[in-house]
């Protein structure tokens, strides 16, 4: 990763001329088949599930120009964003969702062959087991995408932080908490959008207090107001 950015206020987003999530179909298609080959592998009784497995079949590349971390509730708000980036600037984007989907739902599927017991209640033991590896497998492979990615954007909604200003997702927070321990690497060759603005932010850093939160938000590199965002789209 060569920078990271905290992008405030991203609920004034509104450009709607590029979402089209048929522009993802094929990839979530690829994903749908390893889902029913996955689950009908459980069902079957395999007794041996390959995280890494898993990290390849749902993360099948691992380059990107820019990670986006985000509240799911945001999520066609977010894809819109990267079909822009990617139509109008050519730039690879991660966003989880296209790829993995809802784990929440895989987990379900999951959960439904190997946690049930005899009298159709889930057995407390099993469930956790379950969600406790499939938690670790993604945020191995998130933290992957974000290490392989150029850019890192922290996309501020009322869907991730409350009134008080308090995150409210474990997975921003790790997302983010990644985001600043990680190594950074040299400049990308990709860097016509977001480089040629940097002079305008640079004095942001560190400008106001993060206040301690239910989980603290992690310091990145800027703080990006979004009026300073939007222009560097245009």
């Amino acid at each position: 990763m060569y920078k990271s950015f905290y992008v405030e206020n991203f609920d004034n987003y509104s450009n709607e001329s590029f979402i089209n999530l048929n522009d993802y179909s094929d990839k979530r298609k690829k994903i749908n088949e390893y889902l029913g080959d996955f689950v009908k592998d459980i069902n079957n009784n395999k007794a041996t599930i390959s995280g890494d497995d898993i990290i390849e079949k749902f993360f099948p590349e691992n380059k990107y120009d820019i990670f986006l971390s985000y509240a799911h509730s945001d999520n066609n708000k977010v894809i819109n964003l990267a079909n822009f980036l990617e139509k109008k600037h050519k730039y690879k984007v991660f966003v989880d969702s296209i790829l993995w989907g809802n784990i929440y739902e895989l987990l379900k599927e999951i959960d439904k062959i190997c946690c049930l017991n005899s009298d159709g209640n889930y057995d407390y033991d099993k469930r956790n087991f379950t969600t406790s590896n499939l938690f670790l497998i993604l945020s191995a492979a998130l933290h992957k995408m974000i290490e392989k990615s150029d850019y890192f954007f922290f996309l501020e909604t009322k869907q991730s932080i409350n009134e008080n200003k308090k995150l409210i997702s474990p997975w921003i927070y790790s997302e983010l908490s990644f985001a600043t321990q990680v190594k950074r690497g040299v400049k990308p060759n990709k860097n016509k959008l977001f480089e040629k603005a940097t002079f305008n932010i640079e004095n942001l850093k560190g400008s106001r207090r993060i206040t301690e939160f239910v989980y603290s938000i992690p310091s990145l590199d800027y703080i990006l107001p979004y009026e300073e965002f939007s222009k560097l789209l245009t």
